[in-house]
């Protein structure tokens, strides 16, 4: 799973975050231009090797290996319940086929709510990473090409060959995991930053919880599905 979502994170970043070449702002001498300075940077290894985003992956890893221990439970179950009431059917009286037929759908609706909260916690958290890794990168190598004086960085899988030093990768991920660790100001909705309330606010009454829904709307499993992460 881990490995699966640094390769994602990393195809996206290779797509979105550097493109073909990054240009940092030159400053020409005004009595004669200087060579253009080009360097790169491996955005792969900067997915791998920022501690940072390592740390938000490996959390989010976490949660989704919680959820899929709770659906493969779930999941055992039905086929238990699956196989019980075909080896016993000719045995079991009308009254206990049944009973056991509304306890494989009620166990169908609950892996379907089970996926759909797995998927939805991977798009949401799993974006919300790139979104926020996504800018960090985009100035954190402008901000490390600017203090070197580097007027182009491509990215290093657009190379046919480069010396390393011209190699602003591990720069780069000492700006960006400074960048990322680095407090963001509170934004309000309106867009100004939050202030403080002048008088504290009493704290609401915890929500009871809100009993589960049957299900999802999906269509029944078959018997043979495959868990999630399978």
């Amino acid at each position: 799973m881990k490995l699966w979502l640094r390769i994602l994170l990393s195809g996206l970043l290779f797509d979105m975050a550097v493109g073909a070449a990054i240009a940092g702002e030159a400053a020409p001498s005004p009595a004669a231009p200087r060579p253009i300075r080009i360097a790169y940077v491996d955005v792969g290894m900067i997915t791998e090797k920022s501690k940072v985003l390592q740390e938000r992956i490996s959390a989010l890893q976490q949660e989704l290996e919680s959820k899929q221990r709770a659906y493969q439970t779930k999941y055992d179950e039905r086929q238990k319940l699956v196989r019980q009431l075909s080896q016993q059917e000719t045995v079991l009286t009308a009254a206990q086929t049944a009973q056991i037929k509304e306890q494989i759908r009620a166990l169908t609706d609950e892996l379907d709510r089970l996926q759909y909260d797995a998927d939805r916690t991977m798009n949401r958290q799993g974006g919300q990473i790139i979104g926020d890794v996504l800018d960090e990168l985009i100035a954190a190598v402008e901000r490390v090409a600017k203090a070197q004086g580097v007027d182009l960085v491509f990215r290093s899988d657009a190379l046919l060959y480069a010396s390393e030093r011209v190699d602003l990768t591990d720069s780069v991920i000492a700006e960006l995991d400074r960048s990322l660790s680095a407090p963001k100001p509170a934004i309000s909705p309106a867009g100004t930053p939050a202030r403080r309330s002048p008088t504290p606010t009493p704290t609401p009454a915890p929500a009871r919880p809100t009993p589960a829904t049957g299900s999802t709307g999906k269509s029944p499993r078959s018997d043979t599905d495959s868990p999630v992460g399978k």
